[in-house]
Order: structure tokens, then sequence, then C-alpha cells
């Protein structure tokens, strides 16, 4: 038995029939759809299962992960859910083409998903979740809904879609080590600021801190010396007045005048060698070291408060420097976001991103852009979403003015494009959903599934 070979997978596909069974809000829907048709209405009141029908679309393709958390698959009490896709190459989108891919997704009541691919040729893929993940983007995006979001929500979309997401978000979160560090470097600067602003600012003639002790020392050797002295001069005093009592005696005492004036005489002497010993005494300096020592207190607190004075100023400069340091790498991790999001591939020329996060278009923000501009810029955003699969879905298209649809419309032919309009509308417009099923009307729909 011949093995079989893997299947040719064609560079991009057209959606050329939808079939759900129990889906979500929808009963049974079968669509063919014609492979040359650029637009497709699906209109219906809110809950009617219109926007089930684009689900299916995207579950078909995406499996689980095309859902949100709160959705249930399953319609109602029924077992199971059933959705089959079928796609053809977008240069042979016939109903026959031999490399047409039909998807079937099968999903449990008791929430089991089973995934199928048939082709015509029987062919093998080796993982067919891999195969239909180039045709499925998670975003799911919508390009009127896109219109709508504000500013930073588009932003976001955007660099997803560039698939820069995670290295702008790593650099953001080591810009924001920086920005967090500078804000305590900052903080702390504040506060050491406040601080050299309560201190006095020295004077330069502040004296040096004394020490108490050598002050000490050096007034007890000086008071030792004073004490010498002060007997010394005692003694000088001592024979001033013995002289003046030997004078007395002089006049007193004829009789012991000689005797008195030989004392007078050697008293004279030793006077003047007195004098002349008390002159050549050095002098200790007690008055300015008693000075010194009063001051003493009131000098060391000077000194001090210099000290503290020029320490908190060498803060406030070292916590400066850091900061700027730190907006140095917080404007360098700027650089690196810019340098990131100006390489990033975007759908279309002209559009930008700036490491701020505003989208750019023409050199201008892209909400001063005109209606045409946003509208075109949306709609390449959606077509590079899934640059595989010639599709986009427009869930809120009742909300665009009827010559915005059609700007749209030109737009799917100009790009050989389908686009789905969901319609929220009770008028039969397109195909019309009612209670989950469509409305059978005579329309360019086949009763039965596409082959």
């Amino acid at each position: 038995m011949a093995e079989k070979k893997p299947h040719v997978i064609a560079d991009s596909y057209r959606i050329i029939g939808l079939a759900a069974e129990n889906f979500l809000r929808l009963k049974a829907v079968r669509l063919a759809i014609d492979p040359a048709a650029h637009a497709l209405e699906i209109s219906g009141e809110n809950g009617e299962g219109k926007s089930s029908v684009i689900k299916a679309i995207w579950t078909a393709l995406g499996g689980a992960k095309a859902l949100h958390q709160n959705d249930e698959p399953v319609h109602d009490d029924a077992d199971k859910a059933v959705i089959t896709l079928d796609m053809a190459p977008a240069d042979d989108a016939r109903a026959n083409s031999p490399r047409r891919i039909r998807v079937t997704r099968t999903i449990s009541a008791e929430g089991g998903w089973g995934l199928r691919i048939w082709t015509p040729d029987k062919g093998t893929f080796p993982s067919p979740q891999a195969i239909l993940d180039g045709f499925f983007n998670t975003l799911c995006f919508d390009p009127s809904e896109f219109l709508r979001m504000k500013p930073e929500a588009q932003a976001k979309v955007m660099v997803d879609l560039a698939g820069v997401r995670a290295p702008i978000d790593a650099l953001k979160a080591k810009r924001q080590v920086f920005y967090d560090e500078r804000t305590d470097v900052n903080r702390d600067q504040r506060k050491a600021e406040v601080r050299l602003e309560a201190l006095v600012p020295p004077e330069a003639t502040v004296r040096a801190e004394v020490s108490l002790t050598e002050l000490n020392r050096q007034i007890e050797a000086a008071r030792q010396v004073q004490v010498a002295n002060d007997k010394v001069r005692q003694e000088l005093q001592a024979l001033y007045d013995d002289h003046a009592k030997a004078k007395a005696d002089v006049k007193r005492l004829e009789g012991e005048l000689e005797a008195a004036r030989a004392r007078v005489e050697d008293l004279v002497t030793q006077g003047k060698d007195k004098r002349t010993a008390v002159a050549e005494l050095p002098d200790p300096g007690l008055q300015a070291l008693m000075y010194k020592l009063e001051t003493a207190e009131s000098d060391n607190a000077l000194a001090q408060a210099a000290k503290r004075y020029r320490e908190e100023e060498a803060e406030v400069d070292r916590l400066q420097k850091k900061s700027e340091a730190l907006t140095r790498n917080y404007d360098a991790v700027n650089d690196e976001i810019a340098a990131v999001l100006l390489a990033a591939k975007l759908p279309i020329e002209g559009l930008a991103i700036t490491e701020d996060g505003t989208i750019r278009y023409r050199n201008r923000p892209f909400a001063q852009a005109s209606d045409a501009e946003r509208l075109e810029v949306s709609l390449a955003m959606g077509a590079a979403m899934h640059p595989r699969l010639k599709f986009l879905a427009l869930r809120e298209a009742s909300m665009m003015t009827e010559r915005t649809r059609e700007r749209v419309k030109a737009w799917a032919a100009e790009h050989d494009v389908l686009v789905l309009f969901e319609l929220a509308t009770s008028e039969e417009i397109g195909i019309h959903i009612v209670d989950g099923e469509v409305l059978q009307r005579d329309l360019q729909l086949e009763a039965g599934h596409a082959q």
C-alpha cells in the first residue's frame, strides 16, 4: 500500500463554505459563499446568533483559543457542536479545487474537542493544528472595533500585530526598574536637601575641633608655673617691705646708721638681682588658655556643624549624580524601545509607533488622520492579521455609515478579500439569522453544504 503524501498547502485561501450545528446560539446554519464575492452581509437582531457565525469561522481554525472564557460552545441541551469550514486556494477558489481544505471541529457537551482535516487527494497533515495556525491569529482582529478603541489600546494591538510584544514588554520592565530606582533616589535626595537647608553653612574662619584633654594639661602646667612666679613676686615684695622698714630704722636709730646703711645697700643689691630675675621670667599665657577653655565648647559645636554640613552637601551631590545616571539609563531604554518599534514590520507604509505608545500615520498622530485614512489603516491591519486567509469580519458594521461600508467593499474588491459585515438590525439584509437559523429567502444561498 502506497504511503499517503502530505497535502500541498496553497499560499492563501478563501472561505467558500460554512456549516455549524448546535454551536453557541446557532442551531443549524449552512452557507455556500461565492468565491468571487468580496462582501457578505449577515443581519439579525441581537441575541439571534449572527455573531456566532463569525465565531464559528474563527473556532474552526483556532479551536478553543478563539472563544471567550465564558462562552459555552455547545448549544442548549445538544450532545455536541459541529463546525465545518470549506476553504479553497485564492488562485483557484472553486468548490471542486483539488487543493481545497475542509476543516471539521467537533465539541462535545463534556468539553472534548476533535479536529479533522479532509482533502480531495486524501493527503495527510503531520500537525493539523499547526497548519491551521497559519490562517488564524488569536487576536481575532476587528477593523471596525479598532477604529473605536482609545489610542493606548490601538497601540497595544499594533504592537501585538507587529510581533514585538515580548521584546517591548521586556524593555518596559527594564525601564520600570530604572524609573522606580530613580524615584527612590530622588526621594532620598529631597530629604537630604531638606536636612541641608536646616543647617547653617559654616564660616571659613571656624577653628578645628579642640582636644579638651590636651587643653586641660596645658592649663595645669601653666598653673604650676604661675604659682612659682607668684612666689618669686611675693619674695620681691617682701624685699621692698624690708627696705622700707630699714629706712625707718635709719631715721629712728642714728646709732645703727652704718649698719642700717649697709643693710640697705645689701637689700638694694638683692633687689636689683631679683628684679632682673623677675623680668626674665617666661609668661605661660594662662589667661589665653583659660579663654580658650571657655570657648572650646562653642568652637567644637561649630566644627561639628561644619562637618555635618559638608557631609549632607556631599550626599545631595551623590544622589543628584545617581539620579542623572538613572535618567540616562531610562532614556537609553526608551531609545531601545524606539529602535524595536522602528524596525517592526507594520501592515501599511507610513505607519509607525513611537516609544511613548503613540501611533503615527504619515508623520501625524493617527487620531488626526482622516476617516478614510483611518479606515484604510484598520483594514490593512486586519488583512495583515491573517495574511494567508482572504477574510475579514466587521462585527459592529451596523455602526458604520452606508458610505463607509461602501468604502470597505471597494477596498475588499481592490485587495481581493472577503469582508463579512455583521449588521444588528431587524431588516432582512443579506443572510438574515433568526433564532440561530438562516431565514430562508431567495438569496444566493444553497440549501446544501458546499462540496
